[in-house]
């Protein structure tokens, strides 16, 4: 879904991500883990250091969160 060459949804993503309410992150744990470089990914999709924290934090924060997966 993020990876340039993979994404069927990369237009959509980049579309998406033009807007300030919205935001796509990647974990940097689970990049390393999957051998994915930022150079890699899909204009626009951020790369968080941890996606638990982040999702905590940000939930505290009052932010919604929607899980994408395959």
């Amino acid at each position: 879904m993020i990876r340039k060459d993979r994404s069927v949804v990369a237009p959509d993503i980049e579309r998406l991500t033009q807007n300030k309410n919205v935001g796509v992150k990647v974990c940097a744990v689970a990049m390393k883990h999957h051998n994915i470089d930022s150079s890699q990914l899909v204009s626009g999709v951020g790369i968080v250091p941890d996606g638990i924290y982040e999702i905590i934090t940000k939930q505290k924060e009052g932010w919604g969160y929607i899980k994408a997966t395959h």
